[in-house]
């Protein structure tokens, strides 16, 4: 499948409603509209984005045992080295966790490192062809 044939996915998935969408658990989205998250994030901020976010958990090799500490370390680590708080991008792609106390704290730690809000909306990119 190509970069062309999986955005209509993704665009289909980010017209739901926050509550209509679990990026982990969405059969529509599939594997391929998964990507165009890290697509977007890649059109966003560059190849340096994620060079430099690999080198971070090469050098650092968290031990994250869960699924969900994972992605809580995803989505802080994207914040620091986009230079950006990306709360209301992963929250649009369904990301953000559903237990009200670790998305507490997720956002209690997003918001001590005060990044600001993105200038663009990342979830808005895409490579298509007008």
């Amino acid at each position: 499948m190509t970069l062309a044939q999986s955005w209509p996915r993704a665009i289909k998935f980010l017209k739901k409603t926050v509550a209509q969408k679990d990026y982990n658990q969405d059969a529509e989205l599939g594997y391929e509209g998964r990507l165009m998250m890290f697509h977007q994030l890649w059109l966003a901020y560059g190849d340096n984005f994620y060079q430099t976010l690999h080198r971070h958990y090469r050098v650092s090799a968290p031990d994250l045992p869960t699924d969900a500490e994972k992605i809580n370390s995803f989505i802080i680590n994207a914040s620091i080295y986009s230079g950006y708080n990306l709360a209301s991008f992963f929250t649009t792609w369904g990301l953000m966790p559903k237990d009200p106390n670790a998305y507490n704290t997720l956002m209690a730690e997003l918001n001590a490192l005060k990044l600001p809000d993105t200038r663009i909306d990342p979830y808005t990119l895409t490579d298509l062809a007008d």
